[in-house]
């Protein structure tokens, strides 16, 4: 992997150990490291996987997931009672999914974890590379894309109130 491998690495232990661990120094730590990290991918990501990259997906959990000819379709609902509830909308282009990686998909979905973090990253050969860690057990799914897509709508509606392009060099 290029860039920042041991960050998803750093947290993924943190978690594993103790979900509910309150260092706050050790958290800032960890994430004003992978801000600098994703400003270093501006480049290659762009702005709308950025923005992307940047937004919260604590406690979200899956609500819908479809996999066809190279896509991959997830859809999380966000948020919190302070910011509200929206329905995340991702749509990985280019996928190609191992069959423990679709059974992971599959059973997060049945067991509805909901999830503690996503980082992004890229590989060597400029496909990005998405992990999502969640909070009930150790672990993480991680999903090779060529571009994503995305789209936030508030819960209940139909207008987006964000949507984004992103695919590889900062498309």
């Amino acid at each position: 992997m290029v860039g920042y491998r041991e960050k998803s690495e750093r947290i993924a232990a943190l978690v594993s150990a103790d979900p509910d661990i309150d260092d706050l120094p050790l958290w800032q730590e960890l994430w004003q490291e992978y801000a600098d990290h994703l400003d270093s991918l501006a480049g290659f990501f762009g702005p709308s996987l950025l923005e992307l990259a940047r937004f919260s997906v604590d406690d979200g959990f899956p609500t819908s997931l479809n996999l066809h000819e190279g896509v991959l379709e997830l859809q999380l609902c966000v948020g919190d009672l302070q910011r509200g509830y929206f329905d995340l909308e991702l749509r990985y282009l280019g996928v190609e999914i191992s069959p423990d990686v679709d059974q992971a998909l599959r059973d997060w979905l049945l067991q509805r974890e909901d999830a503690n973090c996503h980082l992004f990253d890229r590989t060597e050969h400029g496909a990005i590379r998405y992990e999502l860690l969640y909070h009930a057990h150790p672990g993480s799914i991680v999903i090779l894309a060529q571009g994503i897509e995305w789209t936030l709508l508030p819960r209940g509606e139909r207008e987006p109130r964000k949507r984004g392009v992103a695919g590889a060099e900062g498309g």
